[in-house]
């Protein structure tokens, strides 16, 4: 059986993935497949209208899409037990420690056992924030390449543009200290505007955008679409019903010597009402990507 992913966009080569169902019966070897897919995806936790039902229609999509990786932000422990209750094929890795986010919030990083082989994975805590953000740093092996996932949730707010500038350099700083024969996925929701990366430079060379790196395409620009998604119904600002729209969410990748893998994909997902609920998962779209192996 295909599975069909659509971002919202005309429907050619470019626009969808179709990615193939393993073997159903059961067998204890790691899976070794051609590409692997990761998901970044805050799941809005803080608010609490429709929690268990959106949290579980974003469990769903992973299942279905039998994701490899996922990076989830917004974690809070009504939908930490839907998560670990529905995503029996995961390793679990959680951004908090001990009682430290009880009734906050959090990330997690989902490894899907049958494909990725987690070898290790460590909590790094921001220096500068006021709002408990960490790094959940794991290295793991798919089909034989070594690879390094870090997922975060950087400063919220136009307020935490400091700290949440210094929390970037931070985690450019990881990536570009990992091992040379290792491949990097670094990502979350950001929280970032474009001027703010500018003012920092940008990443260096070697750091690259994978929605640009698979060509920009205006239908996933934006991940906090209030034109499109009104899960919060914010009252409209500036003149004539203004609607804010932003990148927040972002991946970056920094490839391996030599190269090991290569983006294939960019879209979007939980781009569709749950019905008869009529919401989104979401107040953000979750970012689906697709990642071939060189050799």
């Amino acid at each position: 059986m295909d599975i069909q992913i659509v971002d919202g966009s005309s429907q050619d080569s470019n626009n969808v993935i179709t990615l193939e169902d393993g073997d159903d019966c059961e067998s204890t070897k790691m899976e070794e497949p051609d590409e692997f897919t990761l998901i970044t995806w805050n799941i809005d936790g803080l608010s609490d209208k429709n929690l268990s039902i959106r949290t579980k229609g974003a469990c769903d999509i992973v299942n279905k899409i039998k994701t490899d990786v996922v990076f989830f932000q917004e974690v809070v422990p009504e939908s930490e037990s839907i998560i670990s209750r529905m995503l029996t094929d995961y390793k679990l890795i959680y951004g908090r420690t001990g009682d430290q986010y009880i009734g906050e919030y959090y990330t997690v990083t989902c490894l899907r056992e049958k494909t990725v082989k987690h070898l290790d994975h460590k909590i790094i805590d921001f220096e500068y924030t006021d709002m408990g953000r960490n790094i959940i740093d794991v290295n793991a092996i798919i089909s034989g390449t070594k690879l390094r996932f870090l997922n975060t949730h950087l400063e919220s707010t136009r307020e935490g543009a400091i700290n949440r500038q210094r929390q970037l350099q931070k985690c450019f700083q990881l990536v570009n200290s990992s091992p040379q024969d290792v491949s990097v996925l670094f990502g979350g929701d950001l929280n970032l505007r474009d001027t703010e990366v500018t003012s920092l430079g940008g990443p260096n060379s070697k750091i690259k955008d994978v929605w640009q790196l698979t060509g920009s395409r205006k239908e996933c620009q934006f991940t906090w679409d209030m034109t499109r998604n009104d899960n919060l119904k914010l009252e409209a600002m500036g003149r004539n019903g203004f609607k804010p729209r932003f990148r927040f969410d972002r991946l970056y990748f920094r490839d391996s010597i030599p190269s090991e893998i290569a983006p294939e994909y960019f879209g979007l997902i939980g781009i569709e009402r749950l019905k008869p609920h009529v919401c989104f998962p979401s107040d953000h779209w979750g970012i689906l990507a697709a990642f071939k192996f060189l050799k």
